[in-house]
């Protein structure tokens, strides 16, 4: 599996500090091969980090943008785009034991807490309607570009791709029990 994401200059070193753990922790995981950081600057901590690889852009990354990579680069692979400051289990091998062709995976964050447990996103009616990750074989339909000009991070992105995949054809599911996937956000800072 192929994580994708982007990664920028961090005003906080905390917050940069949140967004290297997840992609360490990332990177030690065995259901992951590669991490994609799509990146404007080059930052001299993610040479260091097994796994990564720094794709330059010019600008701040859309989802049309990650998605045509995958579409380009990366066909026939199981890919995860996702925030950076997200990690996941080793409850990602599930994703190997169904057939996903055809599926949008769209997952729903466990939030990090201060002693390291970690909690599904509250409150509960919220979390149909909040996803921090996205699994899929690429390609993924044409239409998830066309109409895919959505920056990372705008209130609400995460049910506006949701949408895009059931408008694009997909079966769009939220198995967020079963996969983990961990938001480190203590910091406080954006």
């Amino acid at each position: 599996m192929i994580v994708l994401s982007e990664y920028f200059e961090f005003k906080n070193p905390d917050r940069k500090q949140e967004v290297l753990e997840s992609i360490k922790e990332n990177s030690s995981l065995q259901e992951i091969d590669r991490i994609i950081l799509f990146c404007e600057k080059d930052d001299e901590d993610l040479r260091h980090i097994p796994k990564v690889e720094v794709v330059h852009v010019s600008s701040r990354c859309r989802y049309k943008d990650i998605f045509l990579y995958a579409n380009e680069n990366l066909s026939g692979e199981i890919c995860i785009v996702c925030n950076n400051d997200i990690s996941f289990t080793g409850s990602l091998r599930h994703v190997r034991e169904i057939d996903i062709q055809d599926m949008f995976i769209c997952l729903t964050r466990w939030d990090v807490q201060i002693d390291g447990s970690i909690r599904l996103k509250e409150p509960k009616q919220s979390r149909k309607h909040s996803q921090d990750s996205w699994i899929f074989k690429s390609p993924l339909p044409q239409k998830m570009i066309d109409k895919g000009g959505i920056f990372f991070g705008r209130p609400g992105c995460d049910n506006m791709i949701a949408y895009l995949g059931v408008v694009s054809g997909l079966k769009v599911l939220n198995p967020s029990e079963l996969i983990v996937s961990k938001h480190r956000h203590l910091s406080n800072s954006r």
